[in-house]
């Protein structure tokens, strides 16, 4: 899921159609990208299941720590791109 959709219930929608493709086998694991730890949160608390990775911006100069080590409790890995 490349872009949060703004509305929590499309995300839900959303994530539930991608928990869907893996479950069914056509994908092994499922994660978001662009997301902040509040809408990872909403994710989770609706369905139980964290993303198993986030992609966001990420680089020495946009390093933050408190993102880090929010993703890492929620055991979410962080995928950095420059992009």
């Amino acid at each position: 899921m490349h872009w949060p959709p703004q509305r929590p219930d499309q995300r839900r929608q959303l994530w539930n159609e991608v928990r869907r493709l893996r479950d069914e086998g056509l994908v092994k694991a499922i994660g978001v990208s662009n997301y902040d730890l509040s809408q990872i949160d909403d994710l989770t608390e609706w369905s139980g299941e964290s993303p198993a990775v986030n992609q966001i911006r990420w680089s020495p100069a946009l390093y933050d720590p408190d993102v880090l080590v929010g993703h890492k409790a929620r055991g979410v890995v962080l995928e950095a791109t420059a992009g």
